[in-house]
């Protein structure tokens, strides 16, 4: 038994030890300041905090990827744009060289060269020159002497630098590239082809066209794009006419960002920087401007929408949690502000049972519980009365004792002195019989209960290991405190 109850006392303890963090942590929470709100906020609170948690966090969330796919779709449209002025300059400088071959296979600058009448051959150059709308036309024979030069107002004074163009033409070589005019000429694209007769090559034409606004405006058109044409880090042609006043660190920033957003002119742009290699370490950076002032709008727009909504989810949010929780918290006030009324002691009250939720299954417990009150109530008022009415029977009868005489009451009390001397002889008479015959067997059960002794030692000695249902009488009946 005593093993058992300290058992019982050691798995108590290690249950309060278990339990202690739990009822410590219960303790922290009922004294964070959320546990002290009113049970209107405790119940909006969350509400609104989850929704506002949820709504904010999509809204970033789509804003984010909106703003992602829209700059993903700005660089890739500018590299698109990039890859087709590519393709475009590259195009004009083959169409240079093809147009310097086809003009070299026909008879007449053949026999004009043949003649070495420079006359003859800028009379047949000048025409080609303007339908082609060429900047530079050049003629040399086999030795590389000059026989023709027509140029355009933009390279009229510039000094070019074509003598291995010359020297690979003569040679028989055909190609097509980019090289370099001394300030202020811009960068050229020139097409080679050599003048060749039966007796082998007798010279070479150069055909060339200026890098200029011109031409920018004929890459650019169809597309929204401007192009930037830089040699040396200035500017040698634009289709934005507002380049030319760029200062050198705007001029630097082109060169030198690409896909980077820059504002100009209170415009937002986003710059690619294509590089063209040429003759003589020729490097032609063209810089494709893409506006993106419109699109940097709609973002911003979109944002504001966002926000908008956000703050308009907000509101909505703040006005339904609020709601709820004042209906919720309005029944919940109504039942305390009865229960209150009820234990004041106005058992009239009662709470509409409208819905069949929580709430008014409880408010219809509290008016069954009123009705019951009441009735108890009426009961007890209905004990008092008749104790009420008891009592003044009772009050008339003593009034009407009050008037016996004094013999009578002696009298009453002598009768009542001679029945009691009468029942304590028969109580006495009745005791001593039974203590008689008690105290005539007290050796006897002595005797007896010696001898039952003694058999319990004699079963201890030959039998000393119990059987389980003995075992289980001994302890329910506790032999040793018997003994």
């Amino acid at each position: 038994m005593i093993g058992i109850k300290n058992q019982v006392i050691i798995n108590k303890k290690v249950f309060n030890r278990r339990l202690f963090p739990l009822i410590e942590l219960v303790k922290n929470f009922q004294l964070n300041p959320y546990s002290n709100l009113p049970l209107r906020e405790k119940i909006s609170l969350p509400f609104v905090l989850v929704f506002l948690g949820i709504w904010i966090s999509g809204t970033l969330s789509i804003g984010y990827f909106f703003a992602r796919y829209t700059e993903k779709k700005e660089i890739q449209q500018v590299k698109d744009v990039g890859s087709l002025i590519l393709r475009e300059f590259q195009q004009e400088i083959k169409e240079m060289h093809l147009d310097a071959k086809l003009l070299v296979e026909g008879t007449t600058i053949k026999r004009a060269l043949q003649s070495k009448n420079k006359t003859e051959i800028l009379q047949q150059l000048l025409p080609l020159r303007i339908n082609l709308s060429l900047d530079l036309m050049k003629v040399v024979d086999k030795n590389g002497n000059q026989l023709a030069d027509l140029r355009s107002s933009t390279l009229y004074q510039a000094k070019i630098s074509n003598q291995t163009a010359i020297s690979q033409v003569i040679n028989g070589v055909d190609f097509s590239s980019i090289i370099t005019a001394e300030k202020p000429a811009p960068s050229i694209l020139i097409g080679t082809a050599a003048i060749k007769s039966n007796r082998g090559i007798i010279g070479g034409l150069i055909l060339g066209r200026a890098v200029s606004d011109k031409l920018l405006e004929e890459v650019t058109q169809g597309i929204s794009e401007d192009i930037i044409a830089l040699q040396k880090g200035e500017i040698i042609a634009s289709s934005f006419p507002k380049a030319y006043d760029f200062s050198d660190e705007q001029i630097k920033q082109l060169s030198q960002n690409n896909f980077k957003k820059i504002r100009i002119c209170e415009q937002l742009y986003i710059t690619k920087t294509i590089t063209l290699l040429g003759l003589y370490a020729t490097e032609l950076q063209l810089v494709i401007l893409s506006n993106i002032t419109d699109l940097e709008i709609t973002k911003r727009n979109f944002w504001i929408l966002i926000s908008s909504l956000s703050l308009l989810g907000s509101v909505i949010a703040i006005l339904v949690g609020y709601l709820v929780s004042n209906l919720i918290a309005g029944r919940v006030f109504m039942m305390t502000n009865a229960t209150e009324k009820l234990a004041s002691g106005d058992l009239n009250i009662r709470l509409p049972v409208i819905y069949n939720d929580e709430v008014y299954r409880l408010a219809k417990g509290f008016n069954s519980m009123a009705e019951q009150l009441e009735a108890r109530e009426r009961k007890i008022k209905h004990q008092m009365q008749q104790l009420e009415e008891t009592l003044e029977k009772l009050l008339t009868t003593e009034g009407i004792l009050a008037k016996l005489s004094s013999n009578q009451a002696q009298l009453v009390h002598t009768e009542k002195m001679s029945s009691l001397g009468r029942m304590v002889a028969g109580i006495a008479h009745e005791l001593n019989n039974p203590v008689s015959f008690i105290y005539g067997n007290v050796d006897h059960a002595v005797q007896y209960c010696e001898e039952l002794l003694e058999l319990i030692n004699v079963y201890r000695q030959e039998y000393p290991e119990p059987t389980p249902l003995v075992n289980d009488i001994l302890s329910e009946i506790d032999v040793e405190f018997l003994e």
